[in-house]
């Protein structure tokens, strides 16, 4: 009798085992979808800095026109940009990766792709709203350079600011190209055609 109990519970045992394997097998299915996806952002951060692989840090106060007269504003954050060659000639547009080229290897009067990306945050003097500003978009620019004698392009570029309080506003960026490199000259708020700043409060 004893011996028949022994192996009952032996058995039970056994049984239970499996049954704990069953239950975490899927566990090693859900570890597979967890590393797809750092595959997928590893490869979207490839994407990225090969289209933004150059840096232009932004910091430092302008004016504010959404507020009272002399309101200023911090800015702080970055605008990436990269080049591609623009191939003419071909049916549909065609690029060619430019950051590795010498600006002496671009022949004259080339098309270039300018692509920029700003993220900036901005801290606005407002009474009434507290929240940082934000701008995170992407922008593209052709632009014909002349390698032969290094001109220089001026591009400008307009963003809309999110989550601003009293007044539309866009951040406008004014830059220079030349050879392979963009250069800031000036940066600056400005109201939305038709937008009037608010009037402070007596």
């Amino acid at each position: 009798m004893k011996t028949l109990f022994v192996a009952l519970v032996a058995l039970l045992f056994a049984f239970f085992i499996g049954c704990q394997n069953s239950i975490t097998d899927p566990v090693s299915e859900t570890t597979n979808m967890a590393g797809t996806v750092d595959e997928e952002t590893f490869a979207y951060k490839d994407v990225f800095t090969f289209t933004y692989p150059n840096v232009i840090k932004l910091s430092g106060s302008i004016y504010d026109p959404s507020h009272r007269l002399n309101s200023l504003a911090e800015i702080e954050g970055v605008v990436r940009y990269g080049f591609q060659e623009v191939n003419s000639g071909t049916p549909g547009e065609k690029y060619v990766d430019i950051n590795k080229i010498k600006p002496s290897d671009i022949s004259p009067s080339k098309k270039l792709k300018v692509n920029l990306f700003v993220d900036a945050v901005l801290k606005p003097n407002c009474v009434i709203h507290n929240q940082p500003w934000t701008v995170k978009k992407a922008a593209e620019q052709i632009v014909t350079v002349n390698a032969a004698n290094q001109s220089v392009v001026y591009i400008q570029k307009s963003f809309r600011v999110s989550n601003t309080c009293c007044a539309p506003l866009n951040l406008i960026f004014k830059f220079e190209v030349f050879g392979r490199e963009l250069r800031l000259v000036s940066m600056e708020l400005k109201l939305v055609d038709g937008s009037e700043p608010i009037e402070d409060e007596e």
